[in-house]
């Protein structure tokens, strides 16, 4: 068993005790009779400088400043992603490679292979970005059923907040009555703040066998590493939200996997 997950149990609220280079990642381990099918879940797998760096790569391979690549033949950004190809009711998504980006491939990989004993010798099968705005939404599916796959996904979220100044702001107060309706007033600053404060969604709900399905709040730096054979889908935000979501996917594999010897 790896050195931080004695005596965990599905319920035990987040604990502060695995510090890598200085910062300490808030974790949790969600138990499963079966040791395969055990999550982990973080709040902020990276520090904050960390974390603005990779907003700052991601914003400007989205926005056309650069391809966050270090070679010539990585891909851009491009739209046409589904996480189970084609398929009548799929809903396309905005998405680019990673793999060979050295910010994800080496220095996140070095926290990753850091998190517990039995990651210690992840590799790299594929690390992309799926984007998502309203209703661009995801399918049901599993990634990977063969033995010691892995995936890990780290959250992301950019919000073109509401101004009074935006010309679409009255457009918007007077018929998303919904929202209006979250405020005590009518005053202008009170229902931006509310409604800023209130545009989320977008959540991750995964799969374990013999459980009730499970939600995963997408917040900006949270993540979840799990076994890539559980059914899984990502959200998209609902239907008036500002907010783009970004998926920093790792497709991982443990080399010369035994379930005996390799076990989380």
């Amino acid at each position: 068993m790896d050195s931080v997950s004695d005596n965990f149990i599905s319920t035990t609220p987040f604990i502060n005790n695995k510090t890598i280079t200085q910062h300490t990642i808030d974790h949790k381990i969600i138990l499963h009779k079966d040791e395969e099918n055990k999550m982990f879940l973080f709040k902020n797998l990276l520090n904050e400088k960390d974390f603005l760096k990779l907003q700052t790569i991601l914003l400007e391979i989205m926005t056309g400043v650069t391809d966050g690549q270090d070679n010539d033949t990585s891909n851009k950004i491009h739209y046409n992603h589904s996480s189970i190809g084609w398929h009548p009711y799929f809903c396309p998504h905005w998405s680019f490679d990673l793999t060979h980006t050295h910010f994800f491939s080496s220095y996140m990989m070095s926290i990753i292979r850091g998190l517990y004993d039995w990651t210690h010798n992840m590799q790299v099968i594929r690390i992309y970005s799926s984007i998502q705005t309203a209703t661009q939404y995801g399918n049901w599916h599993y990634d990977d059923s063969r033995p010691g796959h892995y995936t890990l996904c780290l959250y992301v979220n950019y919000n073109s907040t509401l101004s009074s100044h935006n010309s679409n702001f009255e457009i918007y107060k007077k018929y998303f009555k919904a929202i209006q309706n979250i405020t005590p007033t009518i005053e202008d600053a009170n229902f931006i703040d509310k409604v800023n404060n209130n545009d989320n969604d977008g959540y991750f709900h995964i799969k374990t066998p013999n459980q009730p399905i499970r939600f995963i709040r997408t917040n900006n730096n949270s993540g979840l590493l799990f076994n890539s054979k559980l059914m899984h889908i990502g959200d998209s935000p609902k239907y008036d939200s500002t907010i783009t979501r970004c998926v920093v996917a790792f497709k991982l594999f443990l080399p010369n996997y035994n379930k005996n010897t390799n076990q989380p």
